[in-house]
């Protein structure tokens, strides 16, 4: 156990002491590209969340909701020319 211990101790001086790698611009712009991927990514699945959450708090106007958005949903799909990327769905995206 007290070997295991200093193994341990071992692999995590050898990780304190190492210095950040330098990396490119291209590196950098892409991780402020993913990042605001992610934001944007949130922003949409917080939308459903509080919609699906709508349901159960204000069933009344729920159902009209989902209408409207069914109905727009559905006039993108008739008036505008929509890829998808992936094989996947609109709800799925």
């Amino acid at each position: 156990m007290h070997m295991a211990y200093r193994a341990v101790d071992d692999q995590m001086s050898h990780q304190r002491t190492m210095l950040p790698v330098p990396y490119g611009r291209d590196q950098y712009e892409t991780w402020v590209k993913i990042e605001k991927a992610i934001g944007t990514f949130d922003r949409h699945f917080n939308r459903v969340e509080k919609f699906e959450a709508r349901k159960f708090s204000d069933p009344d106007n729920h159902d009209r909701r989902e209408k409207r958005m069914t109905q727009r949903k559905q006039e993108r799909w008739i008036e505008n020319y929509t890829y998808f990327f992936g094989g996947m769905t609109e709800e799925e995206q």
